[in-house]
């Protein structure tokens, strides 16, 4: 850790935030260190006669300094701007996971472009930063344009899980951080949430564009967001399909950055608007062996009617033929546009009968 930039984290730690104790008895070393000899002595002496006080104290500073969470909390403008002048002078070098819930009041959409100019300065300075929650924080197209800034920039090129879920992103928004994600060659992001927002067809479209950058991307989650039957169809047509000889993706390594799709094992596209047209576009792509390793797929609460869903259940029973794929594991397909009846015989019975696991048919919600 550097001592030297410790005070600056300190004041938007404790001061503004009242975090744990350790953080002020750090400061208290580092002051110690900075005095006299003799001062220095009468400090560190009687220290030294308990040395198992100091591992936890070593092994807590090491803790927070690489995760930092606050939740259900106010985080004010001066606070990140505390944070951003920290970062800025290496106080938090190691920094891996940073959740930031429910800290700008969704009534302040001023104050969340401001505060996340300042999470983007803060960013560029986080080169380890490996999980990112920024979570119902009234985060709109402008301020994901800031952080699309900061990415562009270099801002979170170590990032594994990035959670934006539950803001008012729109369309405008995702466009920019699509943008930014092309600009480098191959990410290592292997889960996106994205759910609760407004990015609607031509957002996801825009994302789409870009999932060849994203090679690793294991988790791709979208619940609520208006996404209709044509942004389903831009999704479906963006996956890599399969043709000639097969590629073997059984190895712990992610398959070549052309392969749109192919690390993918969860899609949640629960609560919205997909009907027929698009549940079909996919259902023929899953059938052709689009995503081969998709094994839990949410698609309740939509506007799917008996065709969709019997497609769907068509590529169901054509990718359980395949053994070199793994078998779907969780499918949700209730509060569609059928009745319960239709789907105990046309969806539980067609599953059953070509021997699909029972830990997946448990999982079918009706």
């Amino acid at each position: 850790m550097r001592w030297a930039h410790l005070p600056d984290a300190i004041i938007f730690l404790c001061v503004d935030l009242a975090a744990p104790k350790v953080l002020p008895i750090l400061a208290l070393l580092e002051r110690r260190c900075r005095a006299p000899t003799r001062e220095r002595l009468a400090f560190f002496v009687p220290l030294m006669a308990i040395p198992f006080v100091i591992p936890p104290v070593i092994i807590l500073g090491r803790f927070y300094e690489e995760r930092f969470a606050i939740m259900h909390k106010l985080v004010t403008v001066r606070s990140m701007s505390s944070f951003a002048i920290a970062t800025a002078q290496g106080a938090l070098p190691f920094l891996r996971s940073l959740r930031l819930d429910r800290v700008v009041s969704r009534g302040f959409r001023h104050t969340s472009k401001r505060w996340a100019e300042l999470l983007s300065a803060a960013l560029v300075h986080l080169p380890m930063l490996e999980e990112l929650h920024i979570i119902e924080n009234a985060l709109c197209d402008e301020c994901m344009e800031l952080l699309a800034s900061a990415i562009f920039n270099g801002a979170c090129r170590a990032l594994v899980d990035l959670s934006l879920s539950r803001n008012i992103i729109g369309c405008d928004g995702m466009a920019a951080f699509s943008a930014a994600l092309s600009h480098r060659e191959r990410w290592r992001l292997r889960r996106i949430n994205l759910s609760c927002n407004l990015i609607g067809d031509e957002g996801l479209g825009a994302f789409a564009a870009v999932l060849k950058r994203l090679p690793a991307l294991q988790e791709l989650l979208l619940h609520s967001n208006h996404i209709s039957d044509a942004g389903l169809c831009i999704l479906s047509n963006s996956f890599w399909v399969p043709s000639g000889v097969p590629i073997v993706l059984d190895g712990h390594d992610p398959p070549p950055a052309y392969l749109e799709g192919a690390s993918l094992t969860w899609l949640d596209l629960s609560a919205n608007t997909v009907g027929d047209d698009g549940a079909s576009s996919f259902a023929v792509k899953i059938g052709e062996g689009a995503a081969p390793r998709l094994q839990k797929l949410y698609l309740q609460n939509n506007q799917i009617g008996e065709a969709g869903l019997g497609a769907l259940v068509s590529a169901f029973d054509t990718r359980a033929h395949v053994r070199s794929r793994p078998l779907m594991r969780e499918v949700y397909l209730g509060g569609n546009n059928v009745t319960p009846d239709w789907m105990e015989e046309n969806i539980y019975e067609v599953l059953a009968s070509v021997g699909i696991d029972s830990e997946w048919t448990h999982h079918l919600s009706f």
